[in-house]
């Protein structure tokens, strides 16, 4: 025998605050009415939980179709999408997966970076652009500008210093700007542009030279730079200090010595330490000379390294861009 459910009057609420969870609201976005709940926005978006903490006027906004809370500064397609990610379907939840188009996901992170939905920018920069043939470094330099993007921004001048699509000098500043340009031509000396020089006059008793700065010489086990410091030159009677500034190449490896080398995450040249000398004495420079950072001590068999890897690269245009970087996130 079943029990009948008592009288209305006697039901009791446990938690009023389960009830008003659920409150709908309408906004009006150009032409276009949406429906949603309140705490779906205050949940994500410090904005939107700021506003409606504000206390209730007497025109009952966003209550009802006829009286939708109004959202200027965006267009109607992007709150659309935005829409399907605050508001995803079974196959989006268990594939974790949304089936957005490129320019539908730029709509959803320009909406999420300006209401600052942190979780919701995190979402976009993970669904987009994951594999490098999805986006030009170029382009992807200039949504990370706009977006503030961290990790775009790192991975599109890395891209562009060695990746396989240079864009013109012209091409850079038209795009990027005069400093930021400069910045990036100054970068390409941690790659193998302008590693060497070879001066008029380099050959000598049938040897080829190539001049070389003293902070490219890095160590062949782990790829630390082999000098952080100056370096006396320890001919008898020579005593030159080969300074790390960029503009001083004052040592040379002689080109019959150096050897290509490639790996998965670097490209450069390997030399002898008995091939690199000073330009004032002519004698080997780098004889005895531990790396500080492994302590390996390099010799013929454990060769110089002379080029760079990603996280060279990625660590140079970090210390380049730090101020900009600081206002960056993800």
């Amino acid at each position: 025998m079943s029990v009948p459910p008592p009288p209305r009057e006697d039901l009791t609420v446990v938690n009023e605050d389960d009830e008003s969870k659920w409150e709908l609201v309408v906004f009006q976005v150009e032409t276009r009415v949406f429906h949603s709940f309140r705490h779906v926005f205050t949940n994500t978006s410090e904005v939107f939980r700021d506003m409606f903490l504000l206390p209730p006027g007497q025109s009952d906004e966003g209550t009802s179709r006829e009286k939708p809370i109004v959202l200027h500064g965006c267009v109607e397609n992007d709150f659309a999408s935005l829409m399907k990610v605050l508001h995803p379907e079974q196959i989006h939840v268990v594939d974790s997966k949304f089936d957005l188009s490129e320019h539908e996901w730029l709509g959803v992170l320009q909406l999420a970076t300006m209401w600052e939905m942190k979780e919701i920018r995190e979402l976009c920069v993970q669904s987009m652009f994951q594999k490098q043939v999805d986006i030009a470094p170029l382009k992807l330099a200039i949504l990370a500008q706009q977006f503030r993007v961290r990790s775009w921004f790192l991975r599109a001048v890395r891209d562009i210093l060695i990746g396989t699509i240079r864009p013109s000098t012209e091409t850079l500043i038209s795009s990027l700007g005069v400093s930021m340009t400069c910045r990036i031509m100054d970068l390409q000396m941690c790659t193998l542009a302008g590693v060497f020089g070879v001066p008029p006059g380099s050959s000598k008793a049938g040897s080829p030279r190539a001049l070389v700065r003293l902070d490219r010489l890095r160590c062949g086990v782990c790829r630390a730079a082999l000098f952080t410091q100056p370096r006396t030159c320890p001919g008898v009677g020579c005593q030159r200090v080969h300074s790390l500034e960029a503009d001083a190449c004052t040592a040379y490896v002689l080109a019959s010595a150096v050897l290509m080398l490639q790996s998965d995450d670097a490209l450069g040249f390997s030399v002898s330490t008995s091939s690199v000398g000073c330009i004032f004495c002519d004698r080997q420079l780098c004889a005895m000379v531990s790396c500080p950072e492994c302590y390996s001590l390099a010799s013929d068999t454990n060769r110089i390294f002379i080029g760079y890897t990603y996280s060279i690269v990625e660590r140079a245009v970090e210390d380049a861009f730090k101020e900009e970087l600081k206002d960056y996130d993800l």
